[in-house]
């Protein structure tokens, strides 16, 4: 008996096979990529949409994916026809174009390139005029609000400006919710450490560390039962630097037998941090939410 004709179109790799979230996934990229740059803010924005969303793909794969898709620039004639030509269901293309529009207005307005590739993405995936107003974020086609796409980070931990003073001068002049991330960071390596180890004690609070160039800092040394744990506090919200998640992998690597990176969170980590955690040994991680 013969193979029905659509296994053997997807064995021979003829048909796409791929779910409605990587098609999302696809449409949001082509309208970040669409400018020339996959900037810090939209990967922010994609970042927030894997969580808030949420958006069904891991970080690797929007890694790879955006990698794939770049190198189509700038007119993703291969990406596009996969788009368009692919039947999914017109509620998986609003949500599409509604996140994709989302992340293009970060960092800058939803115009020229970008707005020009949503449009025609809007066009050709038969999604009405009208219903376009819609699918833009409250700010429509313009600039994106920081707050709304950036992922929080402290200045404290800015492994590119490193904060020279001690944590209690940091305190000294935050406000906001810079100082709720400071405050976090006061109380966190108490409680991992109450949670964790016995008869332990903090050593030390906001230790740069040097790694060729670069300088991390850990909020807080705990030390007990002949072990020191360099801590990374994260509150509810905040993410990791970019350059944090590029050097902690060699920092890991050098540790002593027995140091270990200890991340203690109030709430779920972001995309970008988890991935880094999968690929550092588990062994030399300690990964507490509070």
């Amino acid at each position: 008996m013969s193979a029905p004709r659509g296994l053997l179109q997807s064995l021979l790799g003829g048909r796409d096979t791929r779910s409605e979230e990587e098609l999302v996934l696809d449409t949001v990229l082509l309208v970040a990529l669409a400018d020339g740059t996959f900037s810090q803010a939209e990967q922010d924005a994609v970042e927030r949409l894997i969580v808030e969303a949420p958006l069904a793909v891991t970080w690797p794969r929007v890694g790879s994916r955006a990698d794939a898709l770049e190198r189509e620039a700038p007119f993703f004639t291969a990406a596009r026809k996969a788009l368009l030509k692919r039947r999914w269901s017109n509620e998986a293309k609003r949500r599409a174009l509604r996140l994709a529009a989302f992340v293009g207005t970060a960092g800058s307005p939803l115009e020229h390139e970008q707005r020009g590739l949503w449009m025609s993405l809007a066009e050709g995936l038969k999604v009405p005029e009208p219903e376009l107003q819609e699918l833009l974020p409250p700010w429509g086609f313009g600039r994106a609000p920081g707050d709304a796409v950036r992922l929080t980070r402290s200045t404290f931990n800015d492994p590119e400006v490193p904060f020279r003073g001690a944590l209690f001068d940091a305190l000294a002049t935050a406000r906001g919710d810079a100082l709720r991330l400071l405050m976090f960071k006061l109380s966190a390596p108490r409680d991992l450490a109450s949670l964790r180890l016995e008869e332990a004690q903090i050593t030390e609070v906001g230790r740069l560390l040097s790694t060729g160039d670069h300088q991390l800092r850990v909020d807080a040394v705990v030390e007990g039962d002949g072990q020191e744990w360099w801590v990374r506090c994260l509150a509810r919200g905040e993410a990791l630097y970019p350059q944090e998640r590029v050097l902690w992998p060699g920092m890991v690597a050098s540790m002593g037998p027995d140091q270990r990176l200890a991340i203690v969170r109030q709430g779920p980590l972001y995309p970008g941090d988890q991935a880094l955690l999968d690929e550092l040994p588990a062994d030399r991680v300690i990964n507490q939410q509070l």
